[in-house]
């Protein structure tokens, strides 16, 4: 699940600010001091907002220039390195704060009022994300009756 960009405010770099879990990232923050073994389950945790408590605070960083999804970096660069860029984001984030005006700065907010700027989507990205492979599937299931006016670059579903 990728993690929550906030469209409106963006660091000084131009990057998105995207929100995480503030206790996920110090239990992250925690095991990488101490050389602990950090999962992919639990760097997932960071944006998963599947079992989030509303009332748990949500905290900005900035991930830089960094788009690739969270699962395709688990993959590719293992849960350690990932961490590692997350705690260095918040630190990014941290340094870049100084040179923004006191009211562009993104605040730290529970995942409640995460959930209220970002709209109804926010609880559903996971299903979301899976919606996006399978764009035709839920079109067709959405307006079955208006398959002849769509256009004919449309790809057939495969069966």
């Amino acid at each position: 699940m990728a993690p929550k960009e906030v469209v409106d405010q963006e660091s000084e770099s131009g990057m998105g600010i995207v929100y995480v879990r503030e206790k996920i990232l110090e239990e992250l923050k925690t095991k990488v001091k101490s050389g602990a073994e950090i999962s992919k389950e639990l760097v997932e945790k960071l944006t998963d907002d599947e079992e989030i408590d509303l009332q748990e605070m949500m905290v900005p960083i900035d991930m830089g220039n960094n788009e690739e999804d969270l699962e395709d970096l688990l993959e590719n660069k293992g849960a350690k390195v990932v961490a590692e860029m997350f705690i260095k984001a918040q630190e990014t984030f941290e340094k870049s704060k100084a040179s923004m005006p006191e009211e562009d700065i993104p605040k730290p907010m529970t995942a409640e009022e995460l959930a209220s700027r970002l709209g109804p989507d926010f609880m559903e990205e996971g299903e979301e994300e899976e919606m996006m492979f399978d764009e035709d599937a839920e079109e067709d299931d959405d307006d079955d009756d208006d398959d002849e006016d769509e256009p004919p670059t449309k790809k057939a579903k495969k069966a």
